[in-house]
C-alpha cells in the first residue's frame, strides 16, 4: 500500500528585536549646579566700650563645579555687624537731660547707642575640593541697609518714681556712614554628609565702617571670623 507522502514544513518563530544595552542603562546625569542656604555666626572686633562683638550672616548661594576640583559660588546674604555707635552732634545726639523746677522738679533724660547695623552683601569665591574637605577665597560687596538704635527714656519727679522706657528697635541716622564696602575672605570647609557642610573663615573690610571719626580722621577697616553652616536644598 502506498501511504501519502506527508511534508513537514519548519515554520520560524519571530524574533523579538533585542534594544541596545546602552538604551536600557541611562547614563547618570552629570549635576554641575546646587543651590542653598547658609547660616553663619561672626565675631567682630570690639566696636564700643559696651564690649558688643557677636554678628551674623544669613544667605543664599549658588555653586556651579567646574570639573572634580574646582567651583564657582555666589550668593546674596543679609549680614549684621554689631556696634559702632556714631560720635553724637546737635542733629543727632547720644544724649539729652532736661530738669525743670516747679513746685518741686522734674527730670528727663534720654540716651541713644547703636545695636548694630545691617548690611546686604554679594560674595563671590572659588573653590578648591578633595574629598570632604574644601578651601575658599574670594570677594565680597556690600550695602548698608539699616542702622538698629537702643533708646532709653528716664523720667523722675518729686511727686513719683523713676520710670525708665526703653525701646531696643528703632531706625538709626546712616549719614556718618560708609553706604557701600568691598571686603576680600579666606576659609575652609569640610562635608559632613551629602547636604551639610561646616564651614568657617575670615574676612576683612577695606572701606571703613564710618565717612570720618572724629576730628576728620579717617578709621580703619573692620576684620571678623566667621563659623557656620551651609545646607545644600539641590
Amino acid at each position: 500500500m502506498l501511504l501519502p507522502e506527508r511534508i513537514f514544513q519548519i515554520q520560524k518563530r519571530p524574533t523579538l528585536a533585542k534594544e541596545p544595552i546602552a538604551e536600557k542603562i541611562k547614563p547618570v546625569q552629570d549635576q554641575r549646579f546646587s543651590f542653598g542656604l547658609s547660616l553663619v555666626g561672626s565675631a567682630y572686633q570690639q566696636s564700643d566700650t559696651v564690649g558688643r562683638w557677636a554678628g551674623w550672616t544669613l544667605g543664599a548661594f549658588g555653586d556651579y563645579r567646574l570639573n572634580n576640583n574646582w567651583s564657582l559660588m555666589l550668593g546674596v546674604q543679609a549680614r549684621f555687624v554689631p556696634g559702632h555707635t556714631a560720635q553724637g552732634d546737635s542733629s543727632n545726639p547720644n544724649q539729652v537731660e532736661n530738669l525743670r523746677y516747679s513746685f518741686g522738679y522734674r527730670s528727663e533724660e534720654w540716651k541713644r547707642e547703636t545695636r548694630g547695623l545691617h548690611f546686604l552683601e554679594i560674595p563671590i569665591s572659588a573653590h578648591w575640593h578633595k574629598g570632604p574637605w574644601a578651601l575658599e577665597a574670594g570677594g565680597a560687596a556690600g550695602m548698608l541697609l539699616a542702622v538698629q538704635d537702643r533708646t532709653e527714656y528716664t523720667v523722675e519727679s518729686s511727686l513719683e518714681e523713676p520710670k525708665t522706657t526703653v525701646t531696643k528697635f528703632v531706625k538709626g541716622n546712616s549719614e556718618p556712614y560708609n553706604q557701600n564696602y568691598f571686603s576680600a575672605f579666606a576659609g575652609a570647609g569640610y562635608r559632613l554628609n551629602n547636604r551639610i557642610s561646616l564651614m568657617t573663615k575670615a574676612q576683612y573690610r577695606f572701606t571703613p565702617v564710618f565717612k570720618t571719626l572724629g576730628e576728620g580722621l579717617k578709621n580703619k577697616g573692620l576684620g571678623n571670623v566667621e563659623l557656620g553652616l551651609r545646607l545644600r536644598l539641590f
